[in-house]
């Protein structure tokens, strides 16, 4: 497969390779939103990130709510998986994951999503495109908060609602999508 197959066979799915602020505490020493976004575009040539890939009409139930969109090349993807693949940077520095080598079949497949799953690429050092908001209307990310826990606040980390304007003040400098009926449609800064 070469990068003009991989980028004509996304274009052709109106589809976008999103990597997720996760609404889950899956590390509790990574940062979060929007820390974790940040962190994502400026190391991601550093680490291995999982995304999904979306398109209209997906109907995947996706695990965050914002997340940096890439463009990858074949090169910049590690593997593929029409599920969640349970990908992980392991102890020594390798990849875990129960997806596959990018190939047109691996591809093809990622679009076959089973009911109630999303799917996972691995992608590594991709070139950035903007911010993805799955509903511009309803936003929640991973923030810590405070909890009145019989009269004791009590901190913790949990999936709390943001408005748009959030997201605009916290990438600045990126244009901000969402996905239309033909693909990525960019919501301007008002």
């Amino acid at each position: 497969m070469t990068d003009q197959e991989l980028s004509d066979y996304l274009a052709a799915k109106k589809a976008a390779v999103v990597h997720l602020s996760h609404h889950s505490v899956m590390n509790p020493t990574r940062p979060n939103f929007p820390d974790d976004m940040h962190r994502a575009i400026a190391k991601r040539d550093e680490f291995n990130l999982s995304c999904v890939v979306v398109w209209p009409g997906h109907g995947m139930p996706l695990p965050g709510s914002v997340g940096v969109i890439f463009k990858p090349t074949c090169a910049n993807v590690i593997s593929a998986a029409s599920s969640d693949s349970g990908s992980m940077t392991l102890s020594d520095g390798t990849d875990g994951t129960l997806g596959e080598p990018l190939t047109p079949e691996t591809l093809e497949a990622t679009f076959g999503v089973w009911f109630g799953n999303y799917n996972e690429w691995r992608v590594h050092d991709a070139e950035v495109v903007g911010i993805f908001v799955a509903d511009p209307l309803n936003i929640e990310v991973k923030k810590e908060v405070v909890l009145d826990a019989g009269g004791e606040e009590c901190k913790t980390v949990a999936a709390e609602s943001i408005e748009l304007s959030e997201v605009f003040a916290a990438f600045p400098h990126h244009s901000i999508f969402t996905m239309g009926h033909e693909g990525l449609v960019e919501i301007p800064r008002s």
